[in-house]
């Protein structure tokens, strides 16, 4: 089931392939799961960081995990 079909009063079986509103609501879909996408890449790049820093003051310190 389509997102729009339960409130748009202009739809109709297969309206959505030639739909303005459709086209607009995907295009903004795209653009909200990119963001997310480079934020979940930004953060991914800030955590290893942050991993590998305390890696490496642990393993100077003379500290081993097991």
């Amino acid at each position: 089931m389509l997102p729009c079909q339960s409130h748009c009063r202009y739809y109709c079986e297969g309206c959505h392939k030639t739909c303005a509103m459709w086209t607009q609501y995907k295009i903004q879909l795209k653009a909200a799961h990119e963001a997310q996408a480079a934020y979940m890449k930004q953060a991914n790049a800030l955590c290893n960081a942050v991993v590998r820093q305390c890696s490496a003051m642990g393993a100077s310190a003379g500290h081993f995990y097991r």
